[in-house]
């Protein structure tokens, strides 16, 4: 069974990736994403 921690680093680097893909510009989507996974951790943090 895999951890939820990883789970969700995959989720996030699929939706990085799509995004990428989409804009064409890695760096801008990095700088949207970054934010989101420390609130993710936090929210992670909070609830295990």
């Amino acid at each position: 069974m895999l951890s939820h921690e990883f789970l969700v680093l995959l989720f996030s680097a699929i939706t990085v990736h799509v995004m990428a893909r989409i804009r064409k510009s890695r760096e801008k989507v990095a700088f949207m994403v970054i934010p989101l996974l420390f609130k993710q951790r936090r929210c992670i943090e909070k609830y295990f």
